[in-house]
């Protein structure tokens, strides 16, 4: 069976259904309704002060919940699959958010005008805050110091689920979005301190040669 499309609002059900069957799955839904009733998983923790923490809580706690349910349930693996389907949760919400990203669009813009694409769509992203060092035709540079992910998977006592909210981005750039490549040599997920960003546009005839392929992302591999 080939790979859901991972721009498909159907993925993570098909990839849920295929791993787990439908009925587990249809019990693994009910699990995390159940605990989401139940105030799972931020209850104890005070009232989001911000609209961006509030919107991050609201990211995060569907995937605390299904990795609860899934071990609750003592589905085989939980952590690989809770991982394989944030990575694909992650790179439509990226393609939604984003959009198109070409090199030719951007040289033709000024720099204010470049800046401001860049924070619109910054913006979007409620658990970060950017650090931009270089936003020019030809790559964009910045670092994040904090994540809310990090923050909230530990404070929900899941610290393991941190690493996976970043395998979107990996996926996303060079893949789905063929003609960008993310450099990220470490993660304050995995430890480091802090997440520097590069995004640098491929080489014309590799992204073009991707971007033939793209409709056939190979399937996620688990952590």
């Amino acid at each position: 069976m080939s790979a859901p499309d991972p721009r498909s609002p159907l993925a993570i059900p098909a990839l849920l259904i295929t791993r787990l069957g439908p009925l587990t799955t249809l019990r693994v839904v009910a699990e995390v309704l159940r605990r989401q009733l139940r105030g799972e998983p931020f209850s104890h923790l005070p009232p989001a002060a911000t609209p961006r923490e509030r919107q991050s809580r609201a990211q995060a706690a569907p995937v605390i919940l299904l990795y609860r349910a899934l071990r609750a349930l003592s589905a085989p693996a939980p952590l690989a699959l809770v991982g394989d389907a944030l990575e694909l949760g992650a790179v439509a919400f990226l393609h939604k958010s984003l959009g198109p990203i070409r090199q030719a669009a951007l040289a033709a813009m000024s720099e204010p005008e470049r800046e401001r694409w860049v924070a619109e769509r910054a913006a979007r992203f409620p658990n970060a805050e950017p650090v931009f060092h270089a936003v020019t035709a030809s790559e964009v540079r910045f670092t994040v110091h904090a994540c809310r992910f990090v923050a909230l998977t530990h404070a929900a006592h899941h610290p393991e689920l941190a690493p996976l909210f970043c395998r979107g981005d990996a996926r996303y750039f060079g893949s789905v979005e063929p003609g960008v490549v993310l450099d990220r040599p470490h993660t304050l997920a995995s430890g480091g301190p802090d997440c520097p960003f590069t995004l640098r546009f491929a080489d014309p005839h590799n992204a073009l040669a991707n971007e033939k392929t793209s409709q056939h992302v190979e399937p996620a591999k688990s952590p």
